[in-house]
């Protein structure tokens, strides 16, 4: 499936996320990048924040069990411009 229009058009890859056994998202509500390309899902499910490489392969997860987590921000390092 296709989504968006114009020059910002997306296609949607549902299996994505290689999520550890037994475990899955509830309620998304941020998505954010690193300049490695790894993608930060944070959600209200018992792994709050789950990280992944850019082909989806599961890195790590923390604040297991947060569940009265309900917003997150994410502070990355940028490259500096001269």
């Amino acid at each position: 499936m296709i989504v968006g229009s114009g020059q910002f058009r997306y296609r949607v890859s549902a299996d994505w996320a290689k999520l550890p056994d037994g475990w899955s998202f509830k309620e998304v509500g941020g998505v954010g990048v690193d300049r490695s390309d790894n993608v930060y899902v944070f959600n209200r499910g018992e792994h709050p924040m789950i990280v992944f490489d850019r082909q989806g392969n599961f890195l790590r997860s923390w604040a297991r069990g947060s569940t009265r987590v309900r917003t997150a921000s994410i502070w990355l390092p940028t490259t500096q411009c001269s």
